[in-house]
């Protein structure tokens, strides 16, 4: 009575596993990009060198002004909460404006868009229970619908709408490949790989969710 009780460590995934995921650490290789945007100030406006806020035609203006009412800069929730509704949006807008597209956030996207249309019935959550070995891409499929995604990325990189990394043209194969050598290089499970059938299956379906969002937000969801 009262003595302690020791439980033995489990190993989750096993020495081997470590072995393998230590290697990849230490030996692979992947690009990170660091995607630097003009300067805002608190209600998104952009701002010059010389940090002074600019309006929409590029002339300064003073932020303080925003806060003023008859004459006294006062203090209004209303007016502060639309404030920072507009901000927010105006974050949003600028994070997916200066996002650089990878071949790794292409096929994840791909791959996770095309598994939630293949079950219409299924929200989030349904989808992220369904067993791995349940999960299986034709090859061909996923390589023509890479195609026509790239293809609208091109054409909001055109716009001005986002910034796609050099290696994401040429031969699809070779981005797709390259996309699937990168996308959650570190995990010991990996969210997208080729079976040997040569079709695309997931390891962890919940990974690939969380990188394919780096592509949601801008409607690509319609060219699946």
């Amino acid at each position: 009575k009262g003595a302690d009780r020791y439980f033995p460590e489990q190993d989750k995934y096993g020495s081997w596993q470590l072995v393998r995921f230590l290697f990849k650490f230490f030996t692979k290789g992947s690009s990170i990009s660091v995607s630097i945007g003009p300067g805002l100030d608190v209600m998104g406006n952009y701002v010059d060198e010389d940090g002074h806020s600019l309006d929409a035609r590029g002339h300064r203006i003073h932020t303080r002004d925003y806060f003023v009412s008859s004459g006294q800069v006062v203090e209004d929730k209303q007016r502060e909460d639309e404030y920072t509704r507009m901000l927010g949006q105006k974050i949003v807008s600028e994070y997916h404006r200066i996002n650089r597209v990878f071949a790794s956030h292409l096929v994840a996207f791909v791959a996770f868009e095309m598994w939630q249309k293949k079950h219409p019935k299924l929200d989030l959550f349904g989808l992220l229970r369904l067993p791995e070995e349940e999960l299986e891409l034709l090859y061909d499929e996923f390589r023509e619908t890479c195609k026509r995604v790239r293809k609208e990325i091109y054409r909001l990189r055109k716009d001005g709408k986002v910034y796609r990394a050099t290696h994401l043209k040429g031969d699809i194969d070779v981005v797709i490949r390259r996309g699937l050598e990168n996308v959650g290089i570190f995990h010991l499970n990996r969210p997208l790989i080729r079976n040997r059938k040569g079709n695309i299956i997931t390891q962890d379906l919940t990974l690939l969710y969380y990188y394919h969002n780096r592509l949601a937000g801008y409607g690509l969801e319609q060219f699946i």
